[in-house]
């Protein structure tokens, strides 16, 4: 896995700096913030422990997130390279019955890598992009069961594919990204709605 990260990161560079003697546009530098969509599964957690502990189960869960985006884009006519990082903040969901409770919280966070495509030649109009990121999820649970506690935390990481679209006007921007297997996770989609501004 890291000599497929190394092989990328290398590819990249080589790419983004052939792109930009090719070009007459300026690679930019730009920062996205907005909300961000996670679906935790809470329905079937709350059930296992209905079913765990002979008793319902109520529960409360974050739908959505703030989530933070810098990225690097270059050029080149209407076509274009993106390299980012992102991260959201910590999702979190309660469960509870009677003197029982359990929280859990989950940070999503990750680096990815879009081609992408502009359907006019200037700096305003729409794009669409297709990519790759790598991303990791931390978790963390703490349980309260009887009187007794308990603390666990855990994570996982992988790679996937993304896909958004958008419109830039001037130097902003506003997008839909979507993000396949979060963490590696077969059922962790993230969606990510944002607007930003390149410098």
């Amino acid at each position: 896995m890291k000599k497929i990260l190394a092989y990328v990161a290398i590819f990249s560079i080589i790419t983004l700096g052939s792109v930009y003697s090719q070009t007459q546009k300026k690679p930019k530098v730009g920062v996205e913030i907005g909300t961000a969509g996670v679906d935790l599964q809470a329905g079937q957690t709350a059930q296992s422990l209905a079913n765990l502990l002979g008793a319902t189960v109520t529960y409360t869960y974050d739908e959505r997130e703030f989530a933070g985006r810098v990225f690097y884009e270059a050029p080149i006519d209407q076509f274009g390279l993106e390299i980012g990082a992102f991260r959201t903040l910590p999702f979190d969901a309660t469960y509870t019955s009677g003197a029982n409770r359990a929280t859990e919280s989950y940070t999503m966070y990750g680096l990815d890598g879009f081609a992408s495509y502009k359907f006019s030649k200037d700096d305003t109009g729409f794009f669409i992009k297709g990519g790759v990121h790598y991303s990791r999820v931390d978790g963390v649970a703490n349980v309260r069961l009887g009187g007794q506690t308990a603390n666990v935390s855990a994570y996982s990481y992988g790679v996937g594919t993304a896909i958004g679209a958008g419109y830039d006007w001037n130097n902003f921007r506003v997008s839909y990204t979507f993000y396949d297997k979060i963490g590696g996770d077969k059922g962790g989609d993230m969606n990510l709605l944002s607007i930003g501004y390149k410098f």
